[in-house]
C-alpha cells in the first residue's frame, strides 16, 4: 500500500507544481501489477480516482528511471529529487525510499514496506511532510469521523462479501468484518489481513471454529465445496 500512496502523492504534487511527470522528456515511469504476480499488469491508480471503501488489497507499484544515452543506471530517487524544486524534492524522494527497495538491475524502486518493518518511520515521514508536498496536513481522525468511516466501510464491504464467488475475497472480507466488530478498527493489504487471520484462531471474543475456517478457505483451491463459501460468508455477515 505505500507505492500507491506514493504514487498519488508525487502525482498531486507534480500536479499542483506543473512540473510534467507524463511527458516524453520525464525519464521516469510508473509500473503496476498485482501483488504476488509481477507478471499481471494493471493501470496505474491515480491521484484523483474515488476511494474505494471495500478495498481489500494493493496493487504493486514501482518507480523507473530509464537508464542515460550511454546506458548508465540512473538512480529513480534522485532524478525524482531532482525534479522538483526545493525540500519538495527530498521530501517526494524520501517518501518513496521509505516503502520501497532500489532494485538497480531495473533501475527500479518497488513496494517492499511490510518486508522492510518501518511503517512507524513511514507514517512520521508522511505527518511531517504531507503539507509540504500536496498541501494538505496529514489527517488524523476524530473519533466521530471514525465511527462513519469504520460504518461505510462495513457496509462496503458486506456488499463485496454477499456478490463475490471469489474464496480469496470472501475469506479476506470476512476477516476483516470479525475484525472490526471485535476491535473495531480495520485493515487492509494482503500481509495485514493474513496477520488478521492468524490472530481470529486465537480471538477470545469469537468462536475458535470461526478462526478455523476461515484458514480453511484461505487455503483452498478456487474449486472449493459452495458450503465453505456460504459457512464464511455467514460469518463476515453475522453482526454477533
Amino acid at each position: 500500500c505505500g507505492s500507491v500512496l506514493a504514487t498519488k502523492i508525487l502525482q498531486y504534487a507534480a500536479f499542483k507544481t506543473g512540473v510534467d511527470i507524463d511527458g516524453e522528456e520525464c525519464f521516469l515511469s510508473f509500473s503496476c501489477n498485482e501483488k504476488g504476480f509481477p507478471e499481471r499488469s494493471h493501470p496505474v491508480p491515480k491521484f484523483f480516482d474515488a476511494v474505494d471503501m471495500s478495498t481489500l488489497t494493493f496493487p504493486t507499484i514501482s518507480l523507473s528511471c530509464r537508464p542515460d544515452k550511454n546506458g548508465k543506471y540512473r538512480d529513480p530517487l534522485k532524478y525524482l529529487q531532482n525534479m522538483f524544486p526545493g525540500n519538495l524534492g527530498i521530501a517526494l524522494a524520501n517518501t518513496w525510499k521509505l516503502c520501497t527497495d532500489i532494485d538497480t538491475s531495473r533501475n527500479c524502486c518497488g513496494d517492499s514496506l511490510n518486508e522492510k518493518d518501518n511503517l512507524e518511520e513511514f507514517l512520521f515521514h508522511l505527518k511531517e511532510n504531507c503539507l509540504l508536498s500536496v498541501g494538505i496536513p496529514f489527517p488524523i481522525l476524530d473519533k466521530k469521523s471514525e465511527k462513519r468511516i469504520l460504518a461505510e466501510r462495513r457496509q462496503a464491504l458486506l456488499s463485496k462479501l454477499e456478490s463475490s464467488e471469489n474464496n480469496e475475497v470472501i475469506w479476506m472480507a470476512a476477516a476483516v468484518l470479525i475484525y472490526q466488530q471485535v476491535r473495531n478498527g480495520t485493515v487492509a493489504g494482503d500481509f495485514s489481513i493474513r496477520i488478521v487471520l492468524n490472530q481470529l484462531e486465537k480471538e477470545k471474543k469469537i468462536s475458535h471454529t470461526v478462526g478455523e475456517t476461515i484458514k480453511k478457505l484461505s487455503e483452498a483451491p478456487s474449486s472449493t465445496d459452495l458450503s465453505l463459501r456460504r459457512k464464511v460468508s455467514l460469518m463476515g455477515s453475522a453482526k454477533n
